[in-house]
């Protein structure tokens, strides 16, 4: 799921980078995104705001585990 998803999203955002989408049979057809994640002028801030939002609802997310696991192994001693 991670896989298919990371690459879901790579088509999505490369465009002057485009990955090769029939690599190793074909090395020369690209097929360019909607948006490139690199162009601040167009989609890029959103989409790097996006990506440092996730980032940190991750870490928090597993900070509250980390602290919840430590709770419970303290109740268990």
């Amino acid at each position: 799921m991670g896989a298919t998803s990371h690459a879901a999203i790579d088509l999505l955002t490369h465009r002057e980078d485009a990955i090769l989408l029939f690599w190793p049979l074909d090395h020369s057809f690209r097929m360019p995104g909607l948006v490139s994640q690199w162009d601040l002028a167009g989609a890029g801030g959103i989409l790097m705001a996006l990506e440092a939002a996730a980032c940190l609802l991750v870490l928090v997310y597993i900070f509250f585990i980390a602290a919840r696991m430590l709770r419970q192994t303290r109740m268990m001693f």
